[in-house]
């Protein structure tokens, strides 16, 4: 069967992390059914670079850098915004939940792993603080250079409108937060590991590990697709 008469609930039999793309998109049970070529747009996102999106979840796939690298920056742009919002509103509070739960029930049963648990709310609070700058700070930068015209004009609306800010500077200072969250699991899961663990932890331990591919994803097409084409703009006017 060709790729395009797959259905993404097919796909998640074979992948579970392909749920976080449904999710992230919030594609009803209806579509799931149906062939990929089917997918409807979903907001400003064209259905060319949802089908091309999720390739970076199809395991059969290599990350398909080429084909994103065809998309515009505000097309790019667009899906790291969806990707922000899907992560502050939906799965960075599902992964609490299951935190404040696992505090209710087993605070007293593991003392340690519950310790452990609390270093991901120290983690979630510092990836939110990273992408509300993002949104405070370099989006809105990115969306005035593709704004700005050529010339004098464009470098003075930048530095009016975003002074002391440059896309060159954020690449400069720009930390990974995708390697502190990998810290986090892996050392939660090295105690679960060493001991009996109940579901619930285990429960945690699935989320964290899925939260995390799909963390590495949205790094990848901002750092190695969307920030090189800003780079390249800003080149332009600056």
């Amino acid at each position: 069967m060709q790729y395009q008469e797959l259905t993404l609930q097919s796909m998640i039999h074979q992948n579970a992390s392909m749920q976080l793309f449904c999710d992230k998109f919030e594609i009803p049970q209806s579509e799931r059914i149906v062939p990929i070529k089917l997918l409807k747009q979903e907001g400003s996102l064209k259905t060319e670079i949802i089908q091309v999106l999720l390739k970076t979840y199809d395991e059969h796939f290599e990350f398909p850098y080429e084909e994103l690298n065809t998309f515009s920056i505000a097309e790019l742009l667009d899906y790291l915004k969806l990707t922000h919002r899907f992560y502050l509103q939906k799965k960075l509070p599902e992964i609490e939940q299951t935190i404040q739960n696992l505090f209710q029930d087993y605070a007293t049963a593991d003392p340690l792993l519950v310790i452990l648990c609390s270093f991901f709310v120290q983690y979630k609070a510092k990836l939110e603080r990273h992408i509300r700058f993002e949104e405070k700070s370099l989006f809105p930068y990115i969306e005035t250079l593709l704004e700005v015209e050529a010339g004098r004009e464009a470098v003075t609306i930048l530095k009016e409108r975003h002074p002391g800010f440059s896309a060159k500077q954020f690449v400069t200072a720009h930390n990974d937060v995708e390697e502190d969250l990998k810290t986090v699991r892996q050392t939660i899961e090295q105690h679960i590991h060493q001991h009996k663990i109940p579901l619930p932890f285990r429960i945690f331990q699935s989320q964290l590990q899925h939260f995390e591919i799909d963390l590495c994803k949205h790094a990848i097409i901002e750092d190695e697709i969307l920030l090189p084409k800003v780079l390249e703009l800003e080149k332009q006017w600056m």
